[in-house]
């Protein structure tokens, strides 16, 4: 009966040491997995690669006074003007110069503006300029310009003519980076004269370099703080499974597959935000060399 007990005890701690030694072999692999956290990539430090700022460009040469003692006899419209103002594109080469209804907004609101306080400057007596013109009624832009004229004018080809005779007006209308116009004209009294004002508002669109996308921007600045958040969890559960006693159970091998779940998950997040980061730098990329065409 003894020897029974003792066979039956012997093969009971042959099985419990085959039995630790098959465990600490499944441990093995799993604690490899605390050496493989891969550290935040270098590129997701710097999350997104800015687009250039505008530098904002406006064009004003000084205004154009042609005022005679004849009576009024001729008569301006915005259509001609704008007309007249493509045909002298259209002869040096240049393409013509498109109607922008927020610009016929800035021109008409400027040139009541100047019957209304009486004055003849790009600068109003307030301090606005045309810049700030374009941004009151809404039109984003990468160059602004403008052109101002007084006088008793025959017509439209009269006036662009009087333009173009007058050198930094000239280049204002035969500028080749404008993409588009808006013109006011109007016949009122100036300083006790009956004359006739006229406004070119030139102007190129925010619109005419390709954007970045603002969702995608957000998507990088959401990356950017959930991976912060994950790299501080697992540096505190490395800390802590590097704490943790015994480490030959099963509670311990639990704790570092949970560990290697987050690190495999902060790794596919690493992996997703730099495909996101390099779509973004390939749109910034593309804003700031079509930019350099209009900020030589």
């Amino acid at each position: 009966m003894f020897k029974k007990i003792l066979l039956i005890s012997f093969f009971l701690v042959i099985v419990l040491v085959a039995a630790y030694f098959s465990f600490k072999k499944d441990l093995a692999p799993l604690k490899q997995g605390l050496v493989n956290f891969i550290a935040t990539d270098s590129s997701i430090g710097s999350i997104k690669h800015d687009t250039e700022s505008v530098k904002e460009q406006v064009f004003t040469p000084g205004p154009l006074k042609k005022v005679t003692s004849k009576e009024i006899t001729g008569t301006l419209t915005v259509s001609g003007v704008i007309n007249e103002t493509n045909k002298q594109r259209l002869a040096g080469g240049l393409k013509t110069l498109k109607e922008s209804s927020l610009l016929q907004k800035a021109a008409a609101g400027k040139i009541d503006d100047m019957f209304s306080k009486q004055y003849f400057e790009h600068i109003s007596p307030t301090g606005s300029g045309p810049s700030d013109l374009a941004k009151k009624v809404g039109y984003d832009f990468i160059i602004i310009g403008e052109n101002l004229a007084l006088g008793n004018f025959k017509d439209d080809a009269d006036l662009v003519n009087a333009w173009m005779a007058s050198p930094g007006h000239r280049e204002n209308i035969m500028r080749q980076t404008y993409q588009e116009i808006g013109v006011a004209v109007k016949q009122g009294t100036f300083k006790g004269e009956k004359v006739w004002l006229a406004v070119q508002e030139f102007g190129t669109p925010s619109a005419a370099c390709p954007a970045t996308d603002q969702v995608l921007l957000k998507q990088l600045d959401t990356d950017k703080i959930e991976l912060a958040k994950q790299e501080t969890i697992i540096n505190q559960k490395k800390i802590d499974l590097e704490a943790y006693q015994p480490k030959d159970n099963q509670i311990y091998a639990n704790l570092v597959r949970e560990y290697n779940n987050l690190i495999q998950q902060y790794n596919d997040l690493v992996l997703q935000a730099k495909i996101r980061i390099e779509d973004y730098n390939s749109q910034a990329d593309a804003y700031n060399t079509c930019l350099k065409t209009f900020n030589p």
